[in-house]
């Protein structure tokens, strides 16, 4: 259970982030630890992982590091909504219609589709919501991305993440047929027999496989597209 000191902790953290109401708590509270709507209900693993996103929310995160490098938090993607934000922006990155993968850019995009000034306010799940559709929606426009819905990945008895990974991969294949032969099954028996994969298809491929395989083809969409500008 929750110690006595979690839970004063927790009370002064409440007291410090700005215009954070009891019920965004609590939804905070169901979103992130299935259901539960009291911190006394948390273990103290949970407790502690409140606490770390409540510091974020509070401000008290001044720097992140990153690699061998120490970001300011302004300047950094943070919140409980942080990841998911993430990875559709690295998705555009690796689908050649984004030039600058950094998280200064994605926070820019942010503020500009929500008028929140950083990822870590995004509390509201319907503020959360209207970023993340934005990016799809986006991203849908500009590089055809087929963004399967959940009851659609689960009728193909898959997570609708590892789907939604598939879709942008057919789409990175698709821009690179554009530009060059290009065959995304025979791409995909290379990769799996490299990396020595039981399977004959993308459908083989792991979370972290399909991540390994966007971030080839994302390089080498870049690499193309490098050298299309260079030849104009």
């Amino acid at each position: 259970m929750t110690t006595t000191a979690q839970t004063r902790a927790i009370h002064t953290l409440l007291r410090q982030i700005p215009h954070y109401t009891d019920d965004d708590y609590r939804a905070l509270l169901k979103r992130e630890f299935r259901g539960v709507s009291s911190s006394s209900h948390l273990s103290q693993v949970q407790a502690a992982k409140l606490i770390e996103i409540l510091k974020v929310l509070a401000g008290q995160h001044p720097e992140v590091k990153r690699g061998n490098a120490s970001r300011r938090a302004a300047e950094t993607v943070t919140g409980p909504y942080g990841a998911k934000l993430q990875a559709l922006w690295i998705s555009a990155f690796n689908l050649g219609i984004v030039d600058n993968r950094d998280d200064r850019a994605l926070i820019a995009f942010i503020e500009r589709q929500t008028k929140i000034a950083h990822p870590r306010w995004l509390t509201e799940h319907k503020d959360a919501k209207k970023a993340i559709e934005a990016l799809k929606d986006w991203i849908a426009r500009e590089a055809h991305v087929d963004w399967p819905s959940e009851s659609q990945a689960l009728k193909r008895g898959m997570d609708v993440s590892i789907a939604s990974k598939q879709a942008v991969i057919a789409a990175q294949a698709a821009r690179l047929a554009d530009v060059e032969p290009f065959n995304l099954d025979d791409f995909v028996n290379g990769y799996i027999i490299s990396n020595k994969i039981s399977g004959f298809s993308i459908g083989a491929l792991s979370d972290r496989h399909l991540d390994g395989v966007i971030a080839t083809l994302g390089s080498r969409l870049r690499k193309r597209a490098k050298a299309k500008k260079e030849a104009a």
